[in-house]
């Protein structure tokens, strides 16, 4: 059995494209595969509302600024062991700073730390370059590191292997369920997004100092009890500090600290982001890639359409699944590009082949393929348009090929044969089928509608100028020369459909213009005519004038018919036609 054919090569060559695309993109997360992974976020949001009972946030915000008239800066430690024990009484588990208290405030530090040393753990944040104040930093009940791992300007990954170590490992211990096993420090962990960050209970810092009654200074009097069993984060929510575009947010910038909330709750949870190895990520991607390939190939329509949805569904739905359930996090890029690359790849080759078929078969312009796709489900029942026909036949055909060696025969033919077929496709026609010497036309669907009796005409006119021009070429290099061709021509509602067998189909065209072209063709040899066509052609067609008949030849125009009375058409009963002037080449 050969198995290098030329399906298994273009698979085989589909394929190593799919691979060579999902190696390129199972390495580090591109801004697309990031965007992807974004999307997964959002599929999974919704869930978690525990979490959200674990944390809530203070923000120094604008308000704050306005209602103490005071802009933000070290001096507002004064503040702070106010906040602390407002948080405190409400029974808050703990304080997360966002923030560095890298400067010295000897007038300050001191009453805070005392505050700090009191009650509620209060942990702080070390920011590249600088470290926590002397005078405070044994006082904290902890100092993270507040630095990311940024990717495509968001906070991705809490940093491996720093000291201090990152702020989210040393605040998750202080959430009301703290992790039982914190992750170990010399990895990186991504951030899991998948929670609806507005979802999280957010104040400004001014409602807490303003507090009253048990209740805080807001429009809605909430109870200052919001805060009970809950880790609060500290952050700022000022234009100079940072803010994200996290995902989730609408593409809204918010305050870095729901960066570092979305962190700690990463590290608490019990599944956290895994990525698999990049191998085992490219030999599912490949194993994908494969499937697809062979499935969109299969030779049965039923099979390979059922097979091919199956493989689509499986490398679409399996990675958000496997980051649902188990929150492992497959390269989603290299799966859309082992799914899109292998369905484009086998469509283009399919096309290229199918097109190459049709430029050597009979009975369809490839030209028409691609504007005309749409309509290739109809054919099965068929599409009905006003068309015209035109059929050609070269006089005394047989008498020629007995005369004349099969090489002359063959080559004449074929320069014949590639005139006319230029004719008919230089007026908007197409050639749907050679019988022999005889040439079947049409003009209309599904090439150009408009003018399309007008255009038949014209190119029948062009059909016998060409044959005259072929005459003289072929005398002048000793060849044998066809002396006359008929042409019928007929127009009204045709049928354009597919027919044939089970393993060989034809588009075709069915109607009574085909029988009515070829049978006036037929009749060009009784009447010595070149042309003729119908009265019902000749009434809407502008390049012809019609003559008496009898008229004197030098008074008859170049392009003129003759009305030849009423004829019996072989299947369509009697009509009334018209002849066109029979000239020397045409007799």
């Amino acid at each position: 059995m050969n198995i290098i054919n030329r399906r298994n090569l273009e698979r085989g060559v589909i394929i190593v494209l799919a691979c060579m695309a999902a190696l390129f993109l199972t390495g580090e997360p591109s801004r697309l595969e990031l965007g992807l992974l974004d999307l997964r976020f959002a599929v999974n949001r919704g869930g978690g509302s525990g979490e959200f009972r674990q944390v809530a946030v203070v923000l120094v915000d604008t308000r704050t600024e306005a209602e103490l008239g005071r802009l933000f800066d070290s001096s507002w430690r004064d503040l702070y062991p106010q906040l602390i024990a407002g948080l405190e009484a409400a029974g808050a588990t703990g304080i997360v700073w966002d923030a560095a208290f890298a400067e010295s405030r000897p007038d300050l530090d001191p009453a805070l730390a005392a505050r700090l040393q009191e009650g509620v753990p209060v942990v702080a944040g070390s920011g590249p370059g600088s470290a926590v104040a002397p005078s405070l930093r044994d006082a904290f009940a902890g100092v993270g590191w507040l630095a990311f791992v940024g990717s495509d300007s968001i906070p991705r990954r809490i940093p491996a292997g720093t000291d201090p170590p990152p702020l989210a490992l040393v605040a998750a211990p202080y959430l009301p369920e703290p992790p039982a096993r914190l992750p170990a420090r010399d990895v990186d962990i991504w951030i899991d997004y998948s929670r609806d960050l507005s979802r999280i209970p957010r104040f400004s810092m001014i409602d807490l100092l303003r507090a009253e009654s048990g209740r805080l200074a807001d429009e809605r009097r909430t109870p200052a009890s919001i805060f009970r069993d809950r880790l609060v984060f500290v952050g700022q929510d000022l234009p100079a500090y940072d803010r994200y575009q996290l995902p989730g947010t609408q593409g809204a910038r918010v305050p870095g600290v729901f960066a570092q909330v979305a962190a700690t709750l990463t590290v608490a949870q019990q599944f956290q982001i895994s990525r698999p190895p990049r191998w085992a990520d490219w030999l599912i991607a490949v194993a994908i890639a494969t499937l697809l390939v062979v499935s969109s190939t299969l030779s049965n329509r039923i099979l390979r359409r059922s097979f091919t949805g199956a493989a689509v569904i499986v490398g679409l739905v399996v990675p958000v699944l496997l980051f649902s359930i188990w929150r492992v996090w497959m390269s989603y890029s290299a799966v859309l590009a082992v799914v899109v690359i292998p369905l484009i790849a086998v469509a283009v080759v399919r096309r290229i082949w199918l097109t190459r078929s049709y430029r050597t078969s009979l009975g369809f312009d490839p030209a028409l393929i691609q504007r005309h796709r749409d309509l290739i489900e109809s054919y099965s029942t068929g599409v009905e348009r006003e068309a015209a026909v035109l059929c050609s036949d070269v006089r005394d055909y047989t008498q020629f090929v007995t005369d004349h060696a099969p090489d002359l025969v063959q080559r004449v033919m074929s320069e014949y044969m590639a005139a006319m077929e230029q004719v008919v496709d230089s007026f908007g026609g197409y050639v749907n089928k050679y019988v022999g010497d005889e040439i079947v036309a049409v003009f209309g669907f599904p090439r150009e509608e408009k003018r399309c009796v007008e255009r038949s005409v014209q190119a029948a006119l062009a059909m016998l100028d060409k044959l005259k021009e072929l005459q003289e070429s072929w005398r002048s290099r000793g060849l044998p020369v066809l002396q006359a061709i008929g042409i019928g021509l007929d127009a009204g509602p045709l049928r354009f459909t597919h027919i044939g067998g089970r393993h060989r189909v034809q588009f075709d065209v069915i109607g009574n213009p085909i029988n009515g072209a070829s049978r006036l063709q037929t009749l060009t040899k009784e009447h010595k005519r070149p042309l003729i066509i119908p009265a019902e052609v000749v009434e809407e067609q502008q390049e012809l004038d019609v003559v008496m008949y009898g008229t004197p030849p030098d008074q008859v125009p170049e392009r003129a018919v003759t009305f030849l009375g009423e004829v019996m058409v072989r299947g369509q009963g009697r009509r009334r036609v018209y002849g066109l002037t029979a000239g020397p080449s045409h007799q």
